[in-house]
């Protein structure tokens, strides 16, 4: 089982071809009722069709056919002929592969010939009826009938030719209902039966291919493809269409199927088989519904209003014209990336993940929390503001645009010309790119990013602002606490009641000026800081860790009051001044916490470490 093999084949011609008499394996005395005994050829026409659905077979199955002759010593494992010797009520029948001289033979009622047989092109009943005893002569069984050496059965729902070429069922339940247009390749399980015994065809469509399919024409068929980044496209000026990237899934492409008395209709025309990834869908000019699947996909609506939900994966989604819902999924997707297909007022939901919007005229962008980290890209002025859970914003072009975030931890981006980026709430991340940018960081702990190093730059204080000059541009800084270059991080929120000024205050008391330049323990306690710890909690921190003491060189309040004085004035304090700092904590006025939180506010703790000139200057941290 599962093992390629080699198949030969050949077109007896009536009499002139030979047939085997035996009574038990052939068919018997040439005087009897035996199908050679009243049988002709296949002419030309007749013989392509049968090669082409040979074919079929062979794109799915490890299979190879070969061609050959017909005589007295020479036959093909699989012949094929005409024969009025059949049961009235069958177009064709067949023999199971077997080592007798009639395994493999396939016959077709004479009586159809310029009926069933006058018509072989794909989608007639008399190709359908070649693929379906093709079926037989390489194994395949009815999908309702038990045999000794097959029992198995399909449920009901599944024993329909949407499911297999070897049903006599065109909707399940309902025997003998042929449809205007038949399947044109073996189908889902026909394909799973095929490769079990012999393998898959891992040669066919092993490449990048595009399956294209146009409104209009008819489709009923399963797709096998062995492998590369494969695409399909509908072409169709105003239907609508389904493509279902779906392993196992239905498409409705072209023609919708009736049968022939019109009692069932069907939309579904195309199967992708279950094991088969197709990446990508490009719908036509009506409206789509494509559905990706678990890989990262491309999917293009074009022109209509469509709806595509891209499932999982990390997918690429175009709406194209008209006002689409475009649907991520899980995943990192990207919306709306190609200019070339933006267009419309589309709705936009990307699900989980780290999805990104390019925002075309009234685009809406729908997020729920705990989603990602989601960017909006705009062209013109753009806000956030008012879009839930969408946490970054980059401003594209070349445009002097402006960009506003919203109560989230932002990330803004400008342009190459002079933006205004407004951060509003919200711990904001800003970096406004080339030109005179003003940077507003609003309510919360705020950055602001710069591609150099930090001496390409002049950092100046104003009343109310900063400004940055260098290599972009200059620009101005209103509540932002932060600076980040290529190689340093600056604190510049430094004034008394901020968070970078109370840790030069705090980191001064302990230890001195010098204290400054050990730049991760400035960053460290820049953290406390930054999360909402006043100066005296800070110093309980230190206290109650024993850093303080530590540093001291012991925990009594004699050690605490000298090392405390030499920081503050570089020199020890006389007895008489010792000794009324120490009853400040034995007199249970301060303890030892709120003594240093006391004096690191002090004025000359201030002068001492210099906070004017890191005010104007900013303070380096790690």
């Amino acid at each position: 089982m599962g093992t390629g093999t080699t198949v030969t084949f050949s077109f007896p011609q009536g009499g002139s071809s030979y047939w085997s008499t035996d009574p038990v394996n052939g068919y018997g005395s040439s005087s009897g009722g035996g199908e050679p005994w009243n049988s002709f050829g296949l002419i030309s026409v007749q013989q392509s069709a049968f090669q082409s659905a040979l074919q079929k077979w062979a794109n799915v199955a490890n299979i190879s056919f070969s061609k050959s002759a017909d005589n007295q010593t020479t036959a093909g494992d699989i012949r094929v002929s005409f024969t009025y010797n059949a049961n009235s009520s069958e177009a064709a029948h067949a023999y199971f592969p077997s080592y007798g001289p009639k395994g493999g033979d396939i016959w077709l009622n004479a009586n159809g010939y310029f009926t069933t047989y006058s018509n072989l092109n794909f989608g007639s009943y008399g190709f359908f009826t070649i693929l379906h005893e093709l079926g037989h002569a390489l194994g395949l069984k009815h999908p309702f009938e038990t045999l000794s050496w097959n029992s198995n059965t399909l449920p009901e729902q599944y024993d329909a030719w949407h499911y297999t070429v070897m049903s006599y069922e065109g909707v399940p339940g309902s025997p003998l209902v042929v449809w205007t247009y038949q399947p044109t390749t073996p189908m889902r399980f026909d394909i799973e039966a095929l490769q079990y015994l012999y393998g898959p065809n891992l040669q066919f469509h092993a490449g990048d291919d595009v399956y294209t399919y146009y409104a209009g024409q008819n489709y009923f068929e399963t797709i096998w493809d062995a492998g590369g980044s494969d695409t399909i496209q509908y072409i169709a000026a105003s239907d609508p269409s389904e493509i279902d990237l779906r392993p196992g899934a239905l498409s409705n492409l072209g023609n919708t199927l009736y049968t022939q008395d019109f009692s069932y209709s069907s939309i579904y025309t195309v199967v992708i088989y279950d094991t088969v990834v197709i990446e990508n869908a490009i719908g036509g000019d009506g409206p789509d519904l494509i559905y990706g699947n678990n890989v990262a996909n491309s999917l293009e609506g074009h022109g209509g209003a469509d709806t595509i939900l891209g499932g999982l994966g990390d997918d690429s989604i175009e709406g194209g014209d008209g006002n689409d819902r475009l649907e991520g999924g899980p995943g990192n997707d990207r919306f709306d990336w190609e200019s070339s297909t933006r267009a419309g007022a589309d709705t936009l939901a990307g699900g989980s993940g780290d999805d990104e919007y390019v925002i075309f005229g009234n685009d809406q962008v729908i997020e729920n929390s705990s989603e990602g980290i989601d960017t909006i890209f705009a062209f013109t002025n753009y806000s956030i503001q008012f879009v839930a859970n969408v946490e970054a914003l980059v401003l594209s072009g070349t445009d002097s645009i402006s960009g506003t975030g919203n109560a989230l931890d932002n990330i803004l981006k400008g342009t190459s010309g002079s933006n205004v980026l407004d951060g509003k709430s919200g711990r904001d991340t800003m970096y406004g790119g080339e030109g005179n940018d003003r940077l507003n960081g609003g309510v919360g702990l705020d950055r602001a990013d710069f591609i150099g190093n930090r001496s390409a730059y002049t950092i100046t204080k104003t009343i109310s602002d900063y400004t940055v000059s260098g290599p972009q541009g200059t620009d101005t800084l209103s509540t932002i606490e932060r600076l980040k270059f290529s190689d340093k991080s600056l604190a510049i929120d430094m004034t008394v009641s901020e968070a970078g000024g109370k840790t030069a205050l705090l980191l001064g008391a302990c230890l001195g000026a010098s204290g400054l330049n050990d730049k991760a323990t400035v960053g460290a306690i820049l953290d406390y800081f930054d999360g909402g710890y006043t100066l005296t909690d800070a110093a309980t921190v230190l206290v109650d860790a024993g850093i303080v003491a530590q540093l001291a060189g012991g925990a009594d309040n004699k050690h605490f009051v000298d090392w405390m004085f030499l920081n503050l004035v570089d020199a020890l304090p006389d007895a008489a001044t010792e000794a009324v700092l120490i009853d400040f904590i034995t007199s249970g006025q301060f303890t030892q916490a709120t003594f240093l939180a006391t004096v690191a506010a002090l004025q000359i703790n201030q002068d001492h470490i210099g906070l004017v000139g890191l005010q104007q200057n900013g303070m380096e941290f790690v």
